[in-house]
């Protein structure tokens, strides 16, 4: 679809175009992952994407008023994982993304949908930032649950990075239940070699009584 050559942008696409700039300057989502998200709905290369971005977003261009304005203040990795986390834990309690950026925005609803907008961007752009909260929150014992779930609130689209994703939840998933199955075992052996050594001191001490009547 990409490879044929399409007609000037409807407005449907321009104003589509357009949200995804303003969601951007919110999200601190780059231009290079706008253009490809635009091209992936519109059916056009990237290059094409970036072109008309860059002939639209001057004073006379259709672009003029959702030129990328990023908030002051950038999401810093420990903060992204910090938001990763309290979704995780969240999730585990049954709670959801939006509540969760809502107790967090304290009732901003500007900062709450920044917070939505980003923890999604977080999801397709860094899946190595989820499996590292993942981890983290597994190394301190805390309950929490992976994305990805049935929830209307998580809906993601099929990219590399999603199927990325969703191949190291699942290998994470079967590390835990293989470690419980180990410590369950080796459980199972330290209890019974307890028992067998045991049966080994009463059987000696029974030996032992015996002996002298024996001579």
């Amino acid at each position: 679809m990409q490879g044929k050559r399409k007609a000037g942008w409807s407005r449907q696409e321009t104003e589509y175009f357009a949200q995804c700039l303003l969601q951007a300057g919110q999200t601190g989502e780059t231009l290079t992952h706008v253009f490809e998200r635009v091209a992936r709905q519109t059916g056009r290369s990237a290059g094409s994407v970036h072109n008309f971005y860059y002939a639209q977003r001057g004073a006379d261009g259709c672009l003029r008023g959702a030129r990328v304005e990023r908030d002051s203040r950038v999401f810093t990795k420990e903060e992204s994982l910090a938001l990763l986390e309290a979704v995780m834990v969240a999730r585990a309690c049954g709670g959801s993304v939006r509540a969760t950026a809502q107790r967090l925005s304290q009732g901003d609803p500007t900062q709450m949908m920044r917070l939505q907008n980003k923890y999604r961007a977080l999801l397709r752009h860094h899946p190595e930032w989820v499996k590292e909260a993942g981890e983290r929150l597994a190394e301190q014992g805390v309950e929490f649950c992976w994305p990805g779930g049935d929830s209307d609130s998580e809906k993601r689209s099929e990219s590399p990075a999603d199927k990325q994703l969703q191949e190291t939840a699942q290998r994470l998933r079967q590390m835990q239940r293989r470690l419980r199955d180990d410590s369950r075992a080796l459980g199972m052996m330290a209890q019974q070699a307890e028992r067998q050594a045991k049966r080994g001191r009463q059987g000696g001490g029974i030996r032992r009584a015996r002996t002298p009547s024996q001579t």
